[in-house]
């Protein structure tokens, strides 16, 4: 009945068609992790007496995995087999996610989560390819909404488990639940997922992955230590060049080669350029307004990492809610007004943020969320439309350098927002104090007012990045969908 080539055999079409939708489901739920670790930042860096730009690179580096190990997930599962892949990825990110649990420094739980991340990267594009191979075409937005419903309210209920773990037993199993999230989809996809793999595979592009890797690497690199180090710094200043002549270089063998490990010609399509700049600018919104929240909450205002979780719930509601509704609006409208109306609303909550106090109220900050929620759901939908933009024999490439490009810019705007925090701060603190008796009351209230206004410029940042989106979703396609009739992949030899 079960077999690792087959796949569950009896199902009719309708019973198989919900059986991927769970299992890509199960497969979202691994974007908790990031959520549980984000608001676990603050707590890691006490723990471990170590600094921001230093604890952010269980984050950054787990985000900059996930962009590496997305483009190679194509030639994958075109080579093994997409249930085989899927089910080493889950099983990549389950082993390392204990390991980290069990690590014993700050650098070796880093270099595990990064591990993780190379296995989750395959899991959400892989899972969605499938259902987009399953679903019709008239009900792609709809079923793209439900199918990350569930993530979102794990998202949402991720900074509470994460919160209540760290307080009241050990920042270590915020790691351990990541086996069960892990393992659950494993067991699923090894017992019910049919294989699908394509007869003949292209050339794995080394060159391509091994550019990429370094630039963004030392990119990533430069911008988190530069703090520390000043940015006059030798190996600083080595590793920006390097890191922008290794991009070069990948740039230039991505377009010569037949075979690229992202499709960077892809970008000649008008559509699906501009769908990809709305998705980068609105996720900078998203996590990077969460990341400085989280910090917002825990650092200036004292809540505990329960408290906090707890008043950023909202956040998965609202998005819960709306991706379901927003994916309808899709299907029907287009993804121009309804794109641009989340971004203007993400846009207006996240200047709203730099109005904050320290006495600003917690129901405040959960209702913006709440609302960010909502316009989150609405902002994503160029997650769809990208895709309906290409020919139809370049939907798998054009998805996986959208996932990937995505997770890139995420991690880049929270190195950007953690190394904004890390030298500004000490700027405004020293501007603010001069001339006040150290220790006195003054002093310290001008240290904490400096502390408030760098989260107000960080927050100001960030909203200007995304009515940038605005602008460039008001030029998006309106209208129904354009129909994709994509080329089935051949069935595994029984």
């Amino acid at each position: 009945m079960w077999s690792l080539d087959g796949g569950y055999k009896a199902m009719t079409p309708s019973r198989y068609k919900w059986t991927v939708i769970i299992i890509a489901m199960f497969c979202n739920f691994t974007i908790m992790d990031l959520s549980m670790v984000n608001l676990a930042i603050a707590p890691l860096a006490r723990h471990f007496d170590a600094s921001l730009s230093h604890v952010q690179w269980i984050l950054t580096g787990n985000l900059l995995a996930l962009g590496i190990a997305i483009p190679c997930c194509g030639y994958l599962a075109d080579r093994f087999g997409m249930k085989r892949v899927i089910l080493a990825s889950l099983a990549l990110f389950t082993i390392p996610s204990l390991a980290c649990g069990l690590a014993q420094n700050l650098n070796t739980l880093i270099v595990f989560h990064v591990i993780a991340g190379l296995g989750a990267g395959p899991m959400i594009p892989l899972g969605m390819a499938m259902v987009w191979r399953v679903v019709p075409h008239e009900e792609r937005g709809r079923f793209y909404g439900l199918t990350w419903a569930p993530a979102v309210v794990g998202g949402a209920l991720a900074p509470v488990i994460s919160g209540a773990l760290v307080e009241h037993v050990s920042w270590r199993w915020i790691f351990f639940v990541n086996v069960a999230i892990g393992a659950v989809p494993f067991v699923l996809a090894l017992a019910w997922l049919r294989e699908q793999k394509l007869p003949t595979w292209g050339r794995f592009d080394l060159p391509g992955l091994v550019l990429a890797a370094a630039g963004f690497g030392l990119l990533l690199y430069a911008l988190t230590d530069a703090p520390t180090r000043s940015w006059d710094d030798t190996r600083i200043i080595v590793c920006l060049i390097a890191g922008a002549a290794a991009l070069v270089g990948f740039i230039a063998v991505e377009l010569q080669t037949s075979e690229p490990l992202v499709d960077l010609r892809l970008f000649a399509h008008r559509g699906y350029t501009l769908n990809n700049v709305v998705l980068w600018l609105s996720a900078d919104g998203l996590w990077g307004t969460t990341f400085l929240v989280a910090l917002w909450l825990q650092q200036l205002q004292g809540y505990t990492p329960t408290e906090a979780g707890l008043i950023m719930i909202p956040l998965g509601v609202g998005g819960a809610i709306a991706y379901p509704i927003a994916g309808r609006i899709y299907d029907a409208h287009g993804a121009r007004w309804v794109t641009a109306a989340g971004c203007f609303i993400l846009a207006g909550i996240t200047a709203a943020f730099a109005l904050w106090k320290i006495s600003t109220g917690a129901w405040i900050i959960a209702l913006l969320f709440l609302a960010r929620g909502v316009a989150n759901s609405m902002a994503t939908m160029p997650g769809v439309a990208a895709v309906h933009e290409v020919r139809p024999n370049e939907v798998a490439r054009a998805n996986a350098l959208l996932q990937s490009a995505r997770q890139v810019a995420t991690s880049l705007v929270i190195a950007l927002m953690a190394t904004y925090l890390v030298q500004r701060t000490p700027v405004l603190i020293e501007r603010g104090t001069r001339g006040l008796e150290p220790g006195s009351t003054a002093y310290f209230v001008a240290m904490r007012d400096a502390g408030v206004f760098t989260f107000h410029e960080a927050f100001l940042i960030v909203a200007t990045l995304t009515v940038l989106a605005v602008v460039v979703a008001l030029m998006l396609r309106s209208g129904r969908p354009p129909q994709i009739v994509e080329a089935e992949m051949a069935p595994a030899a029984e």
